[in-house]
């Protein structure tokens, strides 16, 4: 089965693929940030499940969340939750949560090609009265993407080709997702608009890449990820 983190994985490098999700080599834990961006998901989750996105609510759902033995010690976990509380409440601030959508959270998709399935995690799809609908991603990066990026990416197209070619209970048209980029409070969302032609582009490629998995081509590619990539000093041979 693929994802789009591992879909996308194999397209920034398919010898970085082989080593995590194939040989699965144990690599390094999260880092703070990496967590940070966990519980901001996990907190917006159960704050758009309940509807109440008051000053009270984040509290608890905050205190709930939180795990301060994922942090390296207790004044970092109290940094990044200082820096929680502050983000969610500016954030729920110029962007409540709206009395005419209808939100579904954490919703699981699939579609088999062949024997080979394809799934994936939607953070939230917002469902408005005139039966249209979009897809919601949360990003806790300071740098915002532009559209254009974000329409080469894998990530939304492969979410909107998931949902275009999958059963479901949605009953929505989905015409759009957007990156939601919770630090940026007062213009959160990078939006891009989907039809036909981009679940048929996006099926082309992830069949292209499972073909390759199966055929076992895991050359490697130079690029941007190398800088941080765990297996570049020891594994890889383009840096040896």
């Amino acid at each position: 089965s693929f994802s789009a983190t591992s879909l996308s994985m194999y397209e920034s490098c398919p010898l970085a693929y082989k080593y995590r999700m194939y040989d699965r080599l144990k690599i390094s834990g999260y880092s703070p940030d990496a967590i940070f961006g966990i519980f901001i998901h996990n907190i917006l989750e159960k704050i758009y499940q309940t509807g109440d996105d008051g000053e009270n609510s984040i509290v608890l759902e905050l205190d709930e969340q939180w795990d301060e033995l994922r942090f390296d010690n207790l004044t970092q976990s109290n940094e990044y939750k200082k820096e929680a509380l502050e983000l969610l409440k500016k954030y729920f601030r110029y962007n409540p949560i709206a009395e005419d959508l209808t939100y579904e959270v954490e919703k699981e998709f699939s579609v088999f090609i062949g024997e080979i399935e394809f799934r994936g995690k939607v953070d939230r799809i917002d469902l408005n009265t005139s039966g249209s609908g979009q897809i919601i991603d949360y990003k806790t990066s300071q740098k915002k993407k532009t559209q254009k990026m974000i329409s080469k990416e894998l990530q939304l197209p492969y979410y909107f080709f998931l949902l275009s070619r999958s059963n479901h209970e949605i009953s929505a048209d989905i015409t759009a997702g957007k990156f939601e980029y919770v630090r940026h409070e007062q213009d959160p969302s990078v939006e891009v608009l989907f039809n036909n032609d981009d679940a048929i582009r996006v099926e082309d490629r992830v069949r292209s890449i499972s073909s390759n998995v199966q055929k076992n081509i895991f050359t490697p590619k130079k690029n941007s990820t190398c800088y941080y990539c765990e297996f570049k000093r020891l594994l890889c041979p383009l840096y040896k």
